[in-house]
């Protein structure tokens, strides 16, 4: 039953399988890194995984016993110790507003203390010591599993001093899985900054093995997503027209939103052409620019022994890279087809 409800609440995004996955280790207090290439819906995905009726679906009265809070790491005002503490209270007060039934004095007045001395410290030592006695005012006072969802975690990750993870840590040290962290990076954490910096090495272990990749979405998914952006988008395009944007870019959100608008000034230009204007459609996303622009973003992010093995396994069927095959495997980038494998799109 919970799967079904699930189900029915993911009618946006899709990915079913990866939220039950992602709900069942939060129900185990466990900490996760999200893990996608560019594009493909993690910020999405994250911010259906914070939706109260998904909680509601998936744990039932039990819900009121979690609180996830989606935090976009882009709303940083800057790259640093005050600035990420800064954001995280700031999504915390948000949550409590939003949340009236699951807040009261007791909660509010301590985090509001505890932000206004990491936005006006009295020394650098007042920072790091006003958002942990927020934290734990929280995790102290709500009753409940306090989940931070941290979205685009790369740039923080790879420019923040290393004892703020060392603090994180030790944060999750203190109260176990009462506090848990669920990031969204495009690689893995170890990958985005040398695990030897004080504090980083620390802070990976969390996630060590408890790692979530988020690949294109299936066939099912990508028609129903492209369906929504036509129709989001009034574009008016065809069943068939909708079916063959999928053929043509696989599941990869980025391209399926790019692709569905090409398709729709095609299918404009062609009219009532019909199958004439459908068999138009591969030369046309070939050579439109924000199609291309998603492929280089792709193709940008891959590390050069990817590059070489996607290269040479789409023009000779094999490749001596094994690794680096294994590692576009793992991306979603090349998908068994049932006959081999095969590009997502």
């Amino acid at each position: 039953m919970p799967r079904a409800a699930i189900t029915a609440e993911l009618t946006e995004i899709g990915r079913v399988d990866d939220i039950v996955a992602l709900l069942d280790r939060i129900e185990r207090g466990e900490c996760c890194s999200v893990i996608g290439v560019s594009n493909i819906g993690k910020s999405a995905f994250l911010r259906a995984l914070a939706a109260d009726s998904l909680l509601e679906a998936r744990f039932g009265e039990a819900a009121s016993a979690y609180a996830l809070v989606y935090i976009d790491l882009n709303r940083m005002l800057h790259a640093s110790e005050q600035g990420l503490y800064e954001l995280v209270l700031r999504c915390l007060r948000e949550w409590l507003e939003e949340h009236p039934e699951g807040s009261s004095s007791d909660l509010i007045a301590p985090l509001d203390a505890s932000y206004g001395d990491v936005v006006q410290p009295d020394s650098a030592f007042a920072v790091p010591l006003a958002f942990n006695r927020g934290i734990s005012a929280l995790v102290q006072g709500a009753g409940r599993r306090i989940v931070l969802l941290l979205d685009e975690f790369d740039d923080a990750l790879s420019r923040i001093e290393g004892r703020v993870f060392l603090n994180l840590r030790a944060l999750r040290d203190q109260y176990g899985d009462a506090l848990c962290y669920v990031t969204s990076t495009g690689k893995r954490l170890p990958l985005i900054r040398d695990a030897e910096d004080v504090g980083v090495e620390e802070f990976c272990e969390l996630f060590a093995a408890r790692e979530q990749r988020l690949r294109p979405l299936s066939a099912h998914d990508a028609q129903r997503f492209v369906a929504r952006v036509a129709r989001e988008g009034q574009l008016g395009l065809p069943e068939e027209w909708l079916r063959e944007t999928v053929r043509q870019v696989g599941g990869h959100p980025g391209l399926l939103e790019a692709a569905a608008y090409r398709a729709v000034r095609l299918y404009a230009e062609t009219g009532s052409a019909g199958a004439s204007g459908l068999e138009r459609l591969a030369d046309a996303l070939d050579a439109d620019e924000t199609v291309r622009a998603e492929c280089l973003k792709l193709w940008d992010d891959l590390a050069l022994g990817e590059r070489q093995a996607l290269d040479e396994y789409v023009r000779t069927g094999t490749t001596r890279l094994t690794s680096a095959l294994h590692s576009l495997t793992l991306k979603g980038l090349l998908a068994d087809n049932g006959a081999g494998l095969a590009p997502f799109a």
